[in-house]
């Protein structure tokens, strides 16, 4: 997320089957993101606004489910302070939306999370912060705290360092960007019944290469590629009892992008 660069931004992403680990069967997955700006300014060191986005996921498990379409909508308010130079900074983001087939819509779809942060920049080099994440899905909180620190060393390099996300990004020039990143990935949804199965729950871990590259003055494409890792899926009736929980073996996968930056 680039904090001050809002952007209109698309992306299609291919999964190698994810396989349980117990050879009894597998996941495969494909799925397309589109992120909007609806709404946003900036004030001095503060940047505001609102931001849209939507996923679709082709969701097919074997044996016993199938294959079912899987959309999440999500509204964001985002809040954030950064100094020029030294001094205090922040951000506060607060999320709500739902995850459904669309098929069969109750309670159990929604879901909100705020994620948050503050800190100090003691130069534009070094900065360190405490954050804190929280959730809600399938009738769930989870919440975690953090300590985090991002290290700009030259206008080239930046390493960011809080937990649960680490990402090292390198930028020759303004035409040419290029990142690693390590983050948590998944998702859940609540679906019509099927097989006795109404919420689904899947937790990854994904590590990935990206390039990006400029096409014009404000549009760029990329190509990310890496592998999911970690994976856990859970499959639950109307009452959160679990009918099926699995390991998922490591699963590779590539993803082709295009962002318009304001």
């Amino acid at each position: 997320m680039r904090i001050g660069a809002p952007s209109i931004s698309a992306e299609a992403v291919w999964n190698d089957t994810l396989d349980f680990e117990d050879g009894t069967g597998g996941l495969d997955l494909s799925s397309f993101r589109f992120d909007a700006p609806i709404w946003g300014g900036k004030t001095g060191s503060d940047v505001y606004g609102l931001e849209l986005k939507y996923d679709w996921t082709q969701f097919d498990l074997t044996p016993g489910f199938g294959e079912v379409d899987l959309h999440g909508v999500d509204l964001s308010a985002r809040w954030a302070h950064f100094p020029k130079d030294a001094g205090w900074l922040g951000m506060l983001k607060v999320s709500g939306g739902v995850g459904t087939d669309f098929s069969d819509f109750n309670s159990d779809a929604w879901q909100a999370s705020v994620l948050g942060f503050w800190g100090y920049q003691t130069s534009p080099k070094f900065a360190w912060a405490i954050a804190g994440f929280a959730s809600y899905s399938l009738g769930e909180v989870t919440a975690y705290p953090s300590i985090g620190i991002v290290w700009t060393p030259n206008e080239q390099w930046r390493v960011q360092l809080t937990p649960p996300l680490a990402i090292v990004s390198y930028k020759p020039s303004d035409d040419w960007r290029f990142g690693l990143t390590f983050l948590p990935n998944g998702g859940s949804w609540q679906v019509q019944e099927q097989a006795g199965v109404e919420q689904i729950d899947l937790s990854l871990w994904t590590l990935s290469a990206s390039i990006e590259r400029r096409l014009a003055d404000k549009l760029f494409i990329s190509l990310r590629g890496g592998v999911n890792v970690g994976g856990d899926i859970e499959l639950r009736d109307g009452n959160e009892e679990v009918l099926l929980e699995r390991d998922l073996d490591p699963g590779a996968f590539v993803a082709v992008g295009l962002s318009w930056e304001f």
